[in-house]
């Protein structure tokens, strides 16, 4: 039977041919077969969501409704510039990269290693079976120091070089009482080693060849500061000796600072310093 609009010659053979032909279309429309797809504008859409082709602009959007655009990524000609963004299920910017290079993450990042370079100088972040840390690298791959947290909650700074800290205020050193816990610590400033010191403004604390430590200062206290006295003490009396005669209350006062140079000739004696 004829098909309107088609000559008796064309129904037949032009309909097998194109069936044929869709037959084949249909069967081999997948990845291998077709390489490259010219549209403008293409929408695929799921269950799960919508993916839109807008020229050279990628757009994938989730299954909310109303959806929300979780991907875009390409040209954007609405504002002339190479864009990568990436949003959270609310709607938020996350994750993006703008036309000059720069990216730009909110959130959490996760991960064993973290590097600011693939080599040379360098600082690197990770987690090892034992603690967290930071590793400083030089140009020439060396390890020059760490920062890393042990087991036991301990904080370790080590350098192989000079470690300085600077502030244009006050450095304190505290150890503070825990709020959870209600445990409080000791500071320790120590120096390992013989001929070891430990440089406090214009003094020094030294650790000594029989573990003991010295002190100095290039500007001493005074001997008020260091005995603690009264602020009045009696002074001696100023004959010769051979001609006094001493009574209680001087016999009590050379008797008292006797004892007060005793006491500083023993803490002397005990940090090594005579």
């Amino acid at each position: 039977m004829p098909i309107m609009g088609l000559n008796s010659d064309f129904s037949e053979s032009g309909l097998i041919k194109l069936q044929r032909t869709l037959r084949y279309l249909l069967e081999n429309l997948d990845h291998e077969n077709v390489r490259r797809l010219y549209t403008e504008h293409c929408e695929i859409k799921s269950a799960d969501g919508e993916t839109i082709i807008d020229g050279p602009l990628l757009k994938m959007y989730d299954k909310q409704n109303p959806a929300v655009m979780r991907l875009r990524i390409g040209y954007d000609s609405d504002i002339g510039k190479f864009i990568f963004e990436m949003k959270n299920n609310l709607d938020q910017l996350t994750l993006y990269q703008d036309d000059d290079g720069n990216a730009n993450y909110t959130g959490i990042i996760t991960g064993s290693l973290f590097r600011s370079a693939e080599s040379g100088k360098r600082f690197e972040l990770g987690n090892s079976g034992y603690s967290s840390y930071i590793d400083f690298f030089d140009s020439n791959d060396n390890n020059t120091g760490w920062i890393y947290s042990d087991t036991a909650n301990k904080l370790h700074i080590f350098n192989k070089g000079q470690l300085d800290l600077h502030a244009g205020g006050t450095i304190d050193i505290q150890a503070v009482t825990n709020a959870q816990t209600g445990l409080s610590g000791d500071v320790n400033i120590q120096a390992s080693g013989t001929g070891s010191k430990v440089n406090i403004g214009t003094g020094v604390i030294y650790a000594t060849s029989d573990d003991k430590l010295g002190f100095f200062s290039a500007t001493p206290v005074s001997k008020d500061e260091a005995l603690n006295q009264e602020s009045t003490i009696p002074d001696l009396p100023s004959s010769d000796p051979a001609d006094l005669t001493y009574g209680s209350t001087e016999v009590a006062m050379i008797n008292n600072l006797y004892d007060r140079v005793d006491k500083i000739l023993d803490a002397l004696k005990a940090y090594g310093l005579v």
